[in-house]
């Protein structure tokens, strides 16, 4: 189980790696890539997906630069706020600028791609880095098992016994509360600005 649960992890994070071990087109710089994608201070919650998905062993078909659209499936909750693709393998660069041109017709902000020709084991791959108001569920998800938890002071004690105090709970639930708020604020802003 766990060696699945370490390739699901190992895939993404080496395609996310691999502009710095190997030359690319766009960029080698992480801390660059990573400023690109933080448009506001307080939103800096990354979401990456990784293609294929598959078992370690499990044969799939090739990546073709006309997969790359498959990441952008149209989602009504979501709005991206800056978002990069890194491609390995062997793409074509003209098949890729070409879908990037369609991909960026459709969408509101600039997306980047960049091509290593270096593949991570897999003949090509492709990986999304987003930064996009998804992470607004997850977070309120967190913030209703915090509150249920925090209501009946379950675990409290261990917090307390450690040195914390008991109004930093409620600053850090204020902290969630102001957070989840701001990404509600982009989403409401975005809606009037493109209907």
């Amino acid at each position: 189980l766990y060696n699945y649960l370490n390739y699901l992890i190992l895939c993404p994070m080496s395609s996310i790696t691999s502009s710095l071990r190997f030359p690319n087109q766009l960029t080698s710089d992480l801390r660059k890539i990573y400023n690109g994608l933080i448009s506001f201070p307080r939103l800096k919650f990354i979401n990456s997906t990784f293609l294929p998905c598959r078992s370690p062993g499990e044969c799939v078909r090739s990546l073709s630069a006309n997969d790359i659209k498959s990441f952008f499936i149209d989602k009504k909750e979501l709005v991206r706020l800056s978002a990069y693709i890194n491609l390995n393998g062997n793409y074509q660069t003209k098949d890729v600028n070409e879908q990037m041109e369609i991909i960026n017709s459709k969408e509101e902000i600039d997306i980047k791609a960049s091509i290593c020709k270096n593949s991570i084991g897999l003949s090509r791959t492709a990986t999304l880095i987003e930064n996009s108001t998804e992470i607004k569920t997850t977070l309120e998800r967190q913030k209703k098992d915090f509150n249920n938890i925090y209501k009946k002071r379950s675990f409290i004690q261990y917090y307390i016994n450690e040195g914390l105090e008991i109004a930093e709970f409620d600053d850090a639930n204020m902290f969630l509360t102001n957070l989840i708020q701001d990404y509600e604020d982009i989403s409401d802003i975005d809606d009037e600005y493109y209907i």
